[in-house]
């Protein structure tokens, strides 16, 4: 199995491709059981036919230089663009009312298709804990919807949960030979320096990441071990 990432860098003009090679037996995780669309419940299949649409629409906005600006409101992160913000809603809807059936099938079935939905609904406790959860054991595609989640979210986070979400990055994310996770992970983690158990195999990690010529991992891989090394020289 490939993890693929080719990023193109607007600024510098050129595209670095990184390929992760992955071993089958790493992928004991939480993964979808679902295979095609026969399979799928009528809830899900209403919600797909909502994100099959926004997806449409996004792709659109990408290829004609619409309106890529995204606004942040209690922690979820909304389209600027009107169509998608209706897409949005809709989806935002549905998932309130079903919230805790959806947290139950993506538990027992791994259902992408909620976990998708449900980055417009309210950050509360409970789904914290299902994103903790799924970060930690979901599959390389589940775990990436959850660190966009974590994304807006991160700096009001409260200490407590600051370091869970710096442990589970570091201990059970980054070993993860994924391109796809890696570069929002460094994001994150670069959010979260004074949260970091700090260890010679991490800081090693992040310093070969550092010189590496992906720049949207090398530039808060360079941050993070820059920042943990001059504070911690004496322990490392």
């Amino acid at each position: 199995m490939v993890s693929l990432l080719n990023p193109f860098y607007p600024d510098l003009n050129y595209t670095v491709i990184s390929c992760d090679l992955i071993e089958s037996s790493l992928n004991n995780y939480i993964s979808p059981k679902y295979n095609n669309e026969s399979s799928l419940s009528f809830l899900e299949l209403e919600i797909n036919k909502l994100l099959t649409k926004y997806h449409s629409r996004r792709n659109y906005i990408f290829n004609t230089n619409g309106d890529i600006r995204r606004f942040q409101k209690n922690g979820i992160l909304f389209s600027s663009d009107e169509k998608l913000n209706i897409l949005e809603m809709k989806i935002n809807d549905i998932s309130v009312n079903n919230f805790d059936k959806m947290c139950h099938t993506i538990i027992e079935n791994g259902s992408q298709i909620f976990l998708e939905a449900l980055q417009w609904h309210p950050k509360n406790d409970k789904m914290l804990t299902l994103l903790f959860l799924i970060l930690k054991n979901g599959d390389e595609k589940s775990s990436n919807i959850c660190l966009l989640q974590f994304i807006p979210i991160v700096k009001n986070l409260d200490i407590d949960k600051k370091k869970l979400l710096a442990n589970i990055l570091v201990n059970d994310v980054l070993i993860r030979p994924s391109s796809l996770l890696r570069n929002k992970s460094l994001s994150l983690l670069s959010e979260l320096i004074p949260y970091i158990e700090i260890n010679k195999s991490f800081l090693d990690f992040c310093k070969t990441i550092a010189k590496s010529k992906q720049f949207n991992c090398s530039y808060p891989a360079e941050e993070i071990f820059y920042k943990l090394y001059s504070t911690n020289k004496s322990a490392i």
